[in-house]
């Protein structure tokens, strides 16, 4: 037994199933997961000293280098300057003008600490927007663990065997629609049939989770025309894509969904002014990028309590809302 093999004996007893992430576990191909200890530039070595070529780029993150120069100075300036301060700070400003700047259809930004939260906000959002309950999903997409997108999510349950989460209650996800992906004729159907009862439509354009497929151009412009012809709001979840796939995200690649949005969309929810709704939801007019409110100090846990919407890292959902 070496090392690795010790280690994971070892974690099995104080970490379900001996890891922090699903996907680590080594189900699908036997063994024990490797537990790295060092890194440098484009290699890893695990405890025993082997060395690996690092595909995985602490999924993202990385994609500069372990130890790269540049990265580790400024790291080291904003930790000299203070780990955290629970307050407001310039350099979130500047976070966010980038973002904006990157990515040219996000209005607004909000951050938040994962993806899943981000996916939380972003449905809370489409539906307190349109008014209906009702969200599609596409079978293989990933957007974080909470119960009502944790439906046919890709690898992290089938390393498990099972495709939906055990433990998530049949009503929580009475209302989540799992649809094929890169079939737009059977997203055409359900509109057709559902479109009133359809707040949101939420998409990853590339499936990291069932090994990297692509959304075809077809379908994700499909997405984009039937949200907007039946008033739905398009989530485009940019998790693992933004920044990465290009650096004004999957959308750039398949050009810009927010000029692909047409006139009079017809709105689920009951009949109001247009104009003064919208001014009653001053952060819900536009397209956002965003992840959860910032609520550590206490602050309301409702989106729709915010002004806005935000991205994290180079984590985000892309929230297109119809005007």
């Amino acid at each position: 037994m070496n090392r690795n093999d010790e280690l994971f004996e070892r974690a099995q007893i104080s970490i379900p199933g001996g890891v922090n992430s699903p996907v680590r576990a080594f189900r699908s191909v036997g063994g024990s997961p490797r537990f790295m200890n060092r890194a440098q530039g484009p290699y890893m070595w695990d405890v025993t000293g082997k060395r690996y070529a690092d595909y995985i780029l602490s999924w993202g993150p990385m994609i500069l280098g372990h130890g790269n120069p540049e990265v580790l100075r400024a790291v080291h300036e904003a930790v000299d300057a203070g780990l955290t301060f629970g307050t407001a700070t310039e350099l979130e400003i500047q976070i966010a003008e980038e973002i904006r700047r990157l990515v040219p259809s996000i209005e607004s930004v909000r951050l938040v600490s994962s993806g899943t939260e981000a996916g939380m906000s972003a449905i809370r959002l489409a539906c307190g927007y349109t008014g209906p309950n009702k969200i599609i999903k596409f079978e293989g997409c990933y957007h974080g663990h909470s119960d009502r997108l944790l439906v046919k999510a890709g690898s992290g349950m089938l390393t498990f065997g099972h495709p939906s989460s055990a433990g998530v209650p049949a009503g929580i996800t009475n209302d989540t629609i799992v649809l094929e992906y890169n079939n737009p004729a059977q997203l055409e159907e359900t509109f057709r049939e559902l479109g009133d009862q359809i707040a949101g439509v939420i998409v990853e354009a590339v499936g990291g989770n069932m090994n990297m497929v692509k959304g075809t151009p077809e379908f994700i412009h499909a997405i984009r025309d039937l949200c907007t012809k039946y008033g739905a709001v398009m989530i485009v979840d940019e998790v693992m894509t933004g920044f990465r796939v290009a650096l004004g995200g999957a959308q750039s690649v398949y050009g810009s969904l927010k000029g692909r949005r047409r006139a009079g969309p017809r709105f689920r929810r009951p009949p109001r002014d247009h104009e003064s709704d919208r001014a009653a939801r001053p952060g819900l007019s536009g397209r956002h990028s965003f992840r959860k409110p910032c609520c550590r100090d206490g602050g309301s846990q409702d989106p729709a309590a915010h002004s806005g919407a935000g991205v994290l890292r180079p984590h985000h959902r892309h929230v297109e809302a119809p005007h």
